[in-house]
């Protein structure tokens, strides 16, 4: 009985620090999630106000171009080019936010600023140019790191929470009565 009452506080301290260890990790998974998706914002926003002000330089460098269309020798001179000063007027008039808001849909991808599969092929051409001789060395320092752990543990004496001397093996510290000198008899 008394064996079970001194186990009890240990027991509620791992618990605590269980309970301490997952509150630590959920936070951690929050505050990434949350700084996540600010940086992604932060990114949309820069990408969709740089869009924003391409479109704006390419409708002031074709402010001349529509000056000129208007003028109907020039857009006669242009023949089977006419479609070039339609398109450049229909610019001049669309609104230039939703374009720009178009624009970032169309480059934002799951793996970032460029398609997953290009991230995938970098990958496998850095796994086939260099990556495979440094993860082969990786999983054998590993290996060995861990070979290395478990001789070290084995060697160490192990020291008794209660007693103050060393423990040593159960073989040694038995009693055989019937392998004694004494009560062997041939």
């Amino acid at each position: 009985m008394r064996a079970v009452r001194g186990n009890e506080p240990r027991y509620r301290n791992s618990r605590r620090l269980g309970v301490l260890l997952s509150n630590v990790m959920f936070s951690f998974v929050i505050i990434s999630l949350v700084l996540g998706s600010l940086a992604f914002l932060a990114t949309r926003t820069h990408m969709f106000h740089r869009e924003l002000m391409r479109r704006q330089q390419i409708n002031v460098n074709n402010i001349w171009l529509v000056e000129q269309c208007k003028a109907p020798n020039f857009y006669s001179n242009m023949k089977q080019h006419s479609t070039l000063c339609d398109d450049v007027v229909l610019e001049q008039t669309d609104n230039l936010w939703l374009h720009a808001l178009r624009d970032v849909i169309d480059n934002t991808y799951l793996c970032g600023d460029v398609p997953c599969i290009n991230r995938i092929e970098e990958a496998l051409l850095w796994v086939f140019a260099r990556g495979v001789f440094l993860l082969a060395a990786l999983a054998a320092s590993a290996f060995f790191a861990l070979l290395m752990f478990v001789s070290i543990s084995r060697h160490l004496p192990y020291k008794s929470q209660h007693k103050s001397h060393d423990v040593r093996f159960y073989a040694d510290s038995v009693p055989y009565p019937l392998l004694d000198d004494a009560n062997i008899r041939l």
